[in-house]
C-alpha cells in the first residue's frame, strides 16, 4: 500500500547547481481505488540557501532577492551619502545598500556654470552614457539619486604642518614623505579642493573612510579622489592605488589626517598600533598568514635550509602513475619549533584552504585541504613541504606534483615553453590549468629548491682545463653571414644609415629623409607587432650571453652581457678563474689579449708575445702565411716534468695563447696570422671551434621564450637550462668514457693468451 507521503530523496541536476528535492504527494485516486502520485519538485534557493517549491523559486527570487540597481532611490529610501566638497559638488556614496562596500565618490554638480553629473562606478558610467545615446537625458544611476537626495555634510578638517612633524619624530614615516605630504596639500588648497576628508558613512564602525585628493585623473581616480580604508581591527590600510600593504601618499595623508583627528588610534602603550618604519603598513601581523616582513624571511630561510628537494629522487617520486593517490589534507609534520632553543610544542594546525588543487601529469585533484601550523613562543608559521610525498607545494592553493616538475624540465631541454606545455595538458586532459605564468613560478620555485651543485665541470678536461673557447650568444642571429656583406664603396666613409636599415627590416617604409624615419618608427611602434620586430633588432646588437666551454662542449662560465659583445666581459671570466687556461680560442684574439694585458698590466696574463705562438716577425708572419709553419706545444698531450712556476696544474706550462676560430682563419691580418689554431698540431685535430655554434644553435630555440621573460627569469632560466645541457652532456661523456675503457681492457685481456 503506497503510503500519502514518501521519504525526501535528494536528486542532483545536470544542468543547475542548485539541488532538486523531489516529494510525492497525492494527487488523485483512480479506479483501483489507489493514489496517483504526482511530485513535488523543490529547489534551493541560490541566495539564502532554502528549500522552496520549484513553481515558486521565481516569485521568491523576485521578492527577496531583487537586483539593487532597480531599486527606486526617493527621499524616504536612499543609499547614505555625505556631501565632503560642497564647492564641486563631490558626494560619498554607499555603494551597495547591504554589506560592507566601501563608499564611492559621486560628483552631482547642477548649479553654476559647469555642471557635471558623474559616478566613480564604471557599470553606472556605461548604463548613463548608454541612456544619454538614446535620448533618455533625466537617467540617473541609484548613487547619484542618492547624492540628488543627500542632507548631510562633513566638517572640513585643516590639517596642521605641526602634527606632521611629531608623526616624523615618532617614525611613523620619513622626512621625504613630510615634504610629499606637504606639497600634496598646497596643490590641494590652490585648486580650492580639500585634501582629505573623513566620512562617516560607513556601515562598519571598525572601518574608517577618508577621501584624498588626487591631482590625476586615472581609472581609480576619475573624480579627482581615492578612498583610504583603515581597518582599526585588523591594523591594515587599503588604497585602490597600489597593492595591499604596500605604502602610498594618499595613505600617508589619511594617517595623517587620523593622526590629528583620532589620535588615540595611534597610542602605543600596550597597544598593538605601534610606530613602524617607512614601508611598512601593518603595524602588527604576528598572526596572519602568510607572513610578512621578518615573519616571512624566517619562513622561507627554514624552508632553504631545511626542505631541500635532492637532485637525484628516488624512482618512486619521479615515475608518474594516473592510479596514484593523492592525499586530501596537507599538514605541516613538524610538531615542535625548530627556531626556540627549547622544545616548544606547535599550536594546533590552522587552515589556510580548502580550495587548493594538486597539478598533475593527468588530472588536476580539487579539493585539497592545506594547514599550517605557528609557534605559540617565537611566531615562526611552518607549512607543509614534504617532497618525500612527490609533491612540491607552490603557495598553499597550488602543489604540483614531482612528475609533472620533472616533465617541465625535460621539455625545457628539448626547446618547449612552458605555456606550450600548459596548453598540452589542457589538451590531454581535457580541464583548465592555471595560467602559465602561475605554473611557470611554480616550477621556478621547484628548481630553486633543488639541491643543484651547479658543477660547471667536464669529466674529461677536469675542473681547470687547459684549452677553452669563448663565443657569444646573442638573442637574435644576423640573417647575413660574411660572405654575403658587399664592400662598400670607394667613396665610403665610414657612415651608414641603420635608421632606414631598421625601417626596411620592420616592414616601415624607409623613404624619406632621417627624421621623417625616426617620427615613422615611434608611430608604428605603438602596435606590438612591430615593437617586438624593432626590439629584437635592437636587441642583436647588445651583448648577449657570453660563453667559456671546454673543447668537449661543457659549459665552464656563463655571463649575461648587458652592452655590445667586447673583449672586457671575458676579461671579467677569465681572470676570476683560479687557474687561466694556457689555450684561449676567440674570433676577435688581438683585441682581447691586448685589453686583458693592459687590465691586468702587472702580471701580463698573455704572455709571451701577447698570446702569438711566435715571435710577430716578418720572417715568422711569412711562414704562417705560407703554411710552412708548425709550433709544437708537448705540454698539452704530457704534462712538464718540470713545471713553471705559476704554471697550470694539468701541463705545468705558464705560457697563456689567444687563437683565432678555425672559422676566421681567412681574415687573419699581418701578426694576428701566428694566432692561426691549424698552427698547433696537438690542437688541429682535437679541438672542434663548431662545438660553440652547436650549442648557439641549441639556445637560440630558446629565444621565442626567453626574449619574452622577466629579466629575473631569463637569468634562472637560462642558468638552469645550461646546468641541466652540461649534466646531459657529461653524462654521455662519461658513457662513452667506460665503454671505450672497458674495450681497451677486453682487447689487452684477450692480447695476453
Amino acid at each position: 500500500m503506497l503510503s500519502s507521503t514518501s521519504t525526501a530523496e535528494t536528486v542532483p541536476s545536470t544542468t543547475d547547481v542548485t539541488a532538486l528535492t523531489i516529494t510525492d504527494t497525492p494527487s488523485t485516486i483512480t479506479a483501483t481505488g489507489k493514489f496517483r502520485v504526482r511530485p513535488v519538485i523543490k529547489k534551493r534557493c541560490p541566495s539564502c540557501n532554502i528549500l522552496i517549491n520549484k513553481n515558486n523559486l521565481p516569485k521568491h527570487m523576485e521578492r527577496k532577492h531583487a537586483d539593487q540597481s532597480v531599486l527606486d532611490i526617493n527621499e524616504t529610501f536612499q543609499l547614505t551619502s555625505q556631501c565632503i566638497d560642497e564647492t564641486n559638488g563631490i558626494f560619498a556614496v554607499l555603494k551597495v545598500i547591504k554589506g560592507h562596500g566601501v563608499p564611492l565618490h559621486v560628483q552631482y554638480q547642477t548649479f553654476g556654470e559647469n555642471n557635471k553629473v558623474l559616478c566613480e562606478s564604471n557599470e553606472c558610467q556605461i548604463n548613463i552614457d548608454v541612456a544619454q545615446r538614446s535620448g533618455i537625458t533625466s537617467y540617473q544611476c541609484m548613487h547619484i539619486s542618492a547624492a540628488s537626495f543627500c542632507k548631510s555634510l562633513v566638517e572640513q578638517v585643516s590639517l596642521k604642518e605641526d602634527i606632521l612633524t611629531e608623526m616624523v619624530r615618532g617614525k611613523w614615516f620619513s622626512e621625504k614623505k613630510k615634504k610629499e605630504c606637504l606639497a600634496l596639500q598646497q596643490l590641494a588648497n590652490s585648486s580650492c579642493v580639500p585634501l582629505s576628508v573623513h566620512t562617516s558613512i560607513g556601515i562598519s564602525p571598525a572601518k574608517k573612510f577618508i577621501s584624498v585628493f588626487e591631482p590625476n585623473v586615472t581609472a581609480y581616480s576619475r573624480l579627482g579622489r581615492v578612498m583610504v580604508v583603515y581597518n582599526t581591527r585588523l591594523d591594515s590600510w587599503h588604497c585602490p592605488c597600489t597593492k595591499l600593504r604596500r605604502s602610498c601618499l594618499h595613505k600617508y595623508v589619511a594617517k595623517w589626517h587620523l593622526f590629528q583627528t583620532q589620535p588615540e588610534l595611534f597610542q602605543t602603550g600596550g597597544s598593538p598600533h605601534k610606530p613602524h618604519s617607512e614601508g611598512d603598513d601593518v603595524a602588527d601581523n604576528s598572526h596572519v598568514y602568510p607572513p610578512k616582513g621578518l615573519g616571512l624571511e624566517y619562513m622561507v630561510n627554514y624552508i632553504l635550509q631545511n626542505k631541500k628537494i635532492p637532485a637525484v629522487l628516488p624512482e618512486d617520486v619521479c615515475l608518474p602513475s594516473p592510479r596514484k593517490d593523492y592525499p586530501q589534507n596537507l599538514c605541516p609534520i613538524e610538531t615542535v619549533c625548530q627556531e626556540c632553543p627549547e622544545d616548544v610544542l606547535l599550536g594546533d594546525p590552522m587552515l589556510v584552504t580548502q580550495n587548493a588543487t594538486i597539478l598533475t601529469n593527468w588530472c588536476i585533484v580539487k579539493d585539497v585541504t592545506t594547514y599550517c601550523k605557528q609557534c605559540p613562543q617565537c611566531g615562526m608559521f611552518y607549512r607543509y613541504q614534504e617532497w618525500k610525498d612527490g609533491l612540491h607545494n607552490f603557495n598553499d592553493h597550488i602543489i604540483l606534483d614531482i612528475p609533472l616538475c620533472l616533465t617541465l624540465r625535460n621539455l625545457l631541454q628539448v626547446h618547449t615553453s612552458v605555456s606550450r606545455a600548459v596548453e598540452f595538458l589542457q589538451l590531454t586532459t581535457g580541464v583548465e590549468f592555471p595560467p602559465p605564468d602561475t605554473i611557470l613560478h611554480a616550477y621556478l620555485q621547484f628548481e630553486a629548491l633543488t639541491d643543484h651543485k651547479y658543477k660547471y665541470s667536464c669529466p674529461t678536461c677536469g675542473d681547470h682545463p687547459p684549452v677553452v673557447i669563448m663565443g657569444v650568444h646573442k638573442q637574435t642571429a644576423s640573417p647575413l653571414s660574411e660572405n654575403d656583406i658587399e664592400k662598400p664603396p670607394e667613396d665610403f666613409k665610414g657612415e651608414d644609415d641603420v635608421i632606414r636599415s631598421l625601417c626596411g627590416e620592420c616592414g616601415v617604409a624607409s623613404a624619406g629623409s632621417r627624421s621623417d624615419l625616426i617620427l615613422r618608427l615611434s608611430s608604428e611602434m605603438k602596435s606590438r607587432q612591430i615593437f617586438d620586430k624593432i626590439y629584437s633588432k635592437i636587441w642583436s646588437a647588445s651583448g648577449g650571453w657570453g660563453v667559456i666551454m671546454c673543447p668537449c662542449g661543457i659549459v665552464y662560465s656563463l655571463k649575461c652581457n648587458l652592452r655590445a659583445e667586447s673583449p672586457q666581459d671575458f676579461a671579467d671570466l677569465l681572470l676570476s678563474w683560479q687557474h687561466m687556461p694556457n689555450v684561449i680560442i676567440y674570433d676577435f684574439a688581438q683585441a682581447f689579449a691586448t685589453h686583458t694585458n693592459l687590465r691586468a698590466s702587472e702580471k701580463l696574463p698573455f704572455s709571451p708575445f701577447e698570446g702569438c705562438l711566435l715571435e710577430p716577425t716578418q720572417a715568422n708572419i711569412e711562414l704562417a702565411r705560407c703554411g710552412q709553419l708548425n709550433v709544437s706545444l708537448p705540454w698539452l698531450d704530457k704534462k712538464n716534468r718540470v713545471a713553471d712556476p705559476h704554471g697550470h696544474p694539468v701541463t705545468g706550462s705558464s705560457n697563456h695563447y689567444v687563437l683565432c676560430d678555425r672559422f676566421h682563419d681567412s681574415s687573419t691580418e699581418d701578426g694576428d696570422v701566428l694566432r692561426k689554431l691549424s698552427l698547433v698540431p696537438q690542437l688541429a685535430d682535437k679541438v672542434s671551434s663548431e662545438t660553440a655554434e652547436h650549442l648557439f644553435a641549441q639556445m637560440k630555440k630558446n629565444d621565442y621564450f626567453l626574449n619574452m621573460s622577466l629579466p629575473s627569469t631569463h637569468l634562472f632560466l637560462m642558468r638552469n637550462i645550461i646546468h641541466y645541457y652540461n649534466e646531459n652532456k657529461a653524462s654521455k661523456l662519461s658513457t662513452r668514457s667506460t665503454k671505450s675503457l672497458e674495450i681497451q681492457l677486453t682487447e689487452a685481456v684477450l692480447g695476453t693468451f
